[in-house]
Order: C-alpha cells, then sequence, then structure tokens
C-alpha cells in the first residue's frame, strides 16, 4: 500500500492522490485518460481514517 501527500488545492480544500491505474479499473478513468467526473461521498469514520466512495444512485438520486 503507497503512501500518498496532502496537498492544498486552494481555499479550504485538500486532495489526495489516487493511482490512475486503480480507478481505471473502477471505471473512473475515461478512453481519454482523465478522470470521469463523478460525484464521490466522503466520509471520516475515525480519527485519521476516510472512505471514499461512489454514492450508490438509489440511495442518492439526486446526483444523476
Amino acid at each position: 500500500m503507497p503512501f500518498r501527500k496532502l496537498t492544498d488545492i486552494g481555499g479550504t480544500s485538500v486532495g489526495v492522490t489516487i493511482d490512475k491505474s486503480e480507478l481505471r479499473a473502477d471505471g473512473l478513468i475515461g478512453e481519454d485518460g482523465k478522470a470521469v467526473e463523478q460525484q464521490m461521498l466522503v466520509k471520516r469514520t475515525g480519527p485519521g481514517t476516510w472512505e471514499v466512495t461512489t454514492p450508490n444512485p438509489e440511495e442518492y438520486p439526486a446526483l444523476e
């Protein structure tokens, strides 16, 4: 499991990178090699622990 670095992306936001090869397996990288525009659900599950998931459209229909 590789370590990733937190990066300040402006304002009040910080980001963490995920390898495109890992995202490609879930269909989140398009044919052009760029990220598919997609809402993601980010949930803090404990101190220093975060869960990032693709939301279920049945649970969050307004995101479609």
